[in-house]
């Protein structure tokens, strides 16, 4: 068994919607596998596999479920490969979330060329129902070199967003900005080599046309995207170097911090429905 850090999706779609129902606004797969059962009774030599923690952006802890009320949430891995001819992307394989907010996915046959991504969301809900956003976070397929049958990538990090969260991050954005949950967003993080949040930096589409970047401030009494008054116009290390950008469009984004650190530019977007999480790993 290996572990290895989430790495950015390199996102090659602009369209990732396709082959999916809509219930209430909900995107319901209609194709995936049938999900097993938290991590029991699983075959772990049948294929390649996927271990880690669901994890609440509000919190940084695992999603925990046990001694709730609240209903379980579904776990898939995600091939968005097919989505690059306008095709339909595929469940690879799903379960639900463990009540400690652990996961296994469990017997992938072959890793998609450009990465998989895992995503948390209710198993069934509508929009007036739904606990979390429905999020997506991207895993290279770098991270899965030399794996086969029977190996297991283990501690990926997939993060969730409360329904409850994302009301107060719509609360504290501008008021034209997007509706995050039907319109989507492009969210994550800007750590350096060894993982670290990085402050200072931004995340920018150069001239490109789309909405403005949000930086997580780390005193969010006053605000959850500045004090108040003036949006933070850089990543917050105390605030994990998190940034969103609302509705964002399909295009090269790159960070920067006046060349203290570097990172790689790469075609990135938002997805209708989803919240997608991604990392600027520095160099």
């Amino acid at each position: 068994m290996v572990e290895r850090r989430v790495l950015p999706l390199l996102l090659l779609a602009g369209c990732w919607g396709r082959g999916f129902a809509y219930e209430g606004g909900v995107p319901q797969d209609t194709s995936a596998p049938a999900a097993s059962e938290c991590g029991n009774d699983l075959d772990l030599e049948a294929g390649i596999n996927v271990a880690g923690t669901a994890t609440d952006l509000q919190t940084g802890q695992p999603v925990v479920r046990a001694d709730t009320a609240l209903p379980a949430l579904c776990v898939a891995a995600i091939d968005p490969s097919p989505a690059v001819v306008n095709g339909d992307p595929e469940d690879l394989v799903t379960s639900t979330l463990c009540d400690d907010g652990t996961y296994v996915l469990a017997g992938i046959e072959e890793i998609p060329s450009i990465g998989l991504m895992v995503g948390i969301y209710d198993c069934a809900a509508t929009d007036d129902e739904a606990t979390v956003m429905r999020t997506v976070t991207g895993v290279a397929s770098d991270d899965f070199e030399g794996f086969g049958p029977g190996d297991t990538l283990e501690g990926v990090t997939a993060w969730s967003i409360s329904s409850a969260f994302l009301a107060e991050m719509q609360a504290d954005l501008e008021s034209s900005t997007p509706d995050l949950r039907t319109e989507g967003f492009l969210s994550g993080f800007v750590t350096d080599a060894n993982g670290a949040p990085v402050d200072g930096a931004t995340v920018t589409c150069g001239n490109c046309d789309t909405t403005p970047t949000y930086y997580l401030d780390a005193a969010p009494e006053d605000g959850l995207f500045g004090d108040g008054t003036t949006f933070n116009a850089s990543t917050e290390a105390d605030a994990r170097a998190f940034f969103l950008i609302p509705a964002a469009n399909i295009t090269t984004y790159e960070a920067d911090d006046g060349g203290a650190h570097t990172w790689d530019g790469a075609l990135f977007g938002s997805l209708a429905g989803y919240g997608v999480f991604i990392q600027f790993d520095g160099q």
